[in-house]
């Protein structure tokens, strides 16, 4: 008789593992923070980024996408935290109970 597949198993689910890894470090994201280009980092890789210096400001470069940005007086930290990535991770550690 066949059984009915884990949820654990489907595409979905690995789509979510996707969406939960940073493309930088290839882990789950720790502490995840959001450029103005819309793309995620965790915190830790975003102040491993080589920077360019410009006129006494820092600039770092998404890789993803390229797009430029300037790098707040506070640093990495200080761009917005990525809620719904947080969000997704919460998530799926409670389907992973």
């Amino acid at each position: 008789m066949a059984t009915k597949p884990s949820s654990f198993s489907s595409p979905g689910l690995l789509k979510l593992e996707e969406q939960l890894t940073c493309p930088v470090c290839l882990e789950h994201y720790t502490n995840p923070k959001t450029l103005p280009c819309l793309h995620s980092f965790c915190q830790h890789c975003l102040e491993g980024f080589p920077l360019d210096k410009k006129n006494e400001t820092y600039y770092l470069s998404c890789p993803n996408c390229r797009h430029c940005t300037e790098l707040p007086e506070e640093g990495a930290g200080a761009f917005p935290v990525a809620f719904n990535i947080n969000n997704l991770i919460e998530i799926y550690s409670l389907m992973k109970k």
